[in-house]
């Protein structure tokens, strides 16, 4: 049932991944993963390795490629299309769980929630000029440290990965090389670029990954307050993205129905836990 859970938390992972200002951190958290993904993550930075974990951790990352690659295209059309129902069904999805990640919550801190909170929206409020075109030798160090900040951002709820590409510039050609690679009409700066941004993102995540677990196991009143600030402060960064023709009633239809996705997939994690 486990591997259930990690597949459906991967896929929406994935799909999170893609949308700038949606945090696929707060997906793991979500979905009930996110402490057991850090706890396998750090095993494996540590070279211990049990079939168990291999496994949780090929399913999970099966579900997040399956999803950028089958979606990636899907996606793109809707934000040109549709954003503001995209946006306003995430925007649900976020605010619904949040009642249950206050439930982890050990001891409330104030200033612990503000910091995580702030982390998420400052970045938000930020411009960039800049954006990558095409792929250069001299561009390689500049594309690992982009996947390296995307990586590590991926990991925390509340931050979004492409958001913190897109403030970067290099959001629009990886969805480009994606969608390219995802339709096999792919050159060679589309292959270079999404290696190199691919390392990048793996060692800023397990590297982000291994802070959180000695914030997990040194001070849990700490992370679980900075935990529940970052994903409450995420919603500003979704919320800005309300745009396009869109009617009030449906867009609120939208927002109600992320709540009924959370619920549902509440409802079914919990059922997991009672059967294994």
């Amino acid at each position: 049932m486990e591997m259930i859970r990690f597949l459906i938390a991967g896929l929406l992972m994935g799909i999170a991944n893609l949308i700038p200002g949606v945090s696929g951190g707060t997906i793991a958290v979500i979905t009930g993963v996110f402490e057991r993904l850090i706890f396998i993550i750090n095993e494996f930075v540590n070279l211990r390795f049990t079939k168990k974990n291999i496994l949780t951790l090929f399913v999970l990352a099966l579900g997040v490629i399956l999803s950028i690659l089958l979606f990636s295209n899907l996606m793109n059309y809707a934000l040109k299309n549709y954003a503001f129902y995209t946006y306003t069904f995430f925007f649900g999805l976020i605010a619904g769980s949040i009642t249950s990640i206050e439930k982890n919550v050990s001891e409330s801190n104030l200033w612990y929630r503000l910091f995580g909170f702030a982390l998420v929206v400052i970045p938000s409020l930020l411009k960039s000029g800049y954006e990558i075109t095409f792929v250069s030798f001299g561009h390689l160090p500049l594309i690992f440290f982009m996947g390296f900040i995307a990586g590590g951002s991926m990991i925390l709820p509340g931050l979004s990965g492409s958001l913190m590409l897109m403030l970067l510039g290099g959001y629009n050609k990886a969805i480009e090389a994606v969608s390219n690679i995802s339709k096999f009409n792919f050159n060679n700066d589309d292959l270079w670029y999404i290696i190199v941004l691919g390392v990048g993102v793996l060692v800023g995540f397990v590297v982000v990954s291994k802070l959180l677990k000695v914030w997990y196991e040194k001070n849990r009143k700490f992370i679980t307050n900075f935990v529940s600030g970052l994903v409450i402060g995420s919603l500003v960064p979704i919320a800005q993205r309300f745009r396009g023709d869109a009617n009030i009633f449906t867009g609120l239809l939208s927002i109600l129905s992320g709540f009924l996705v959370v619920f549902l997939i509440e409802r079914v994690a919990l059922k997991m836990s009672r059967g294994g």
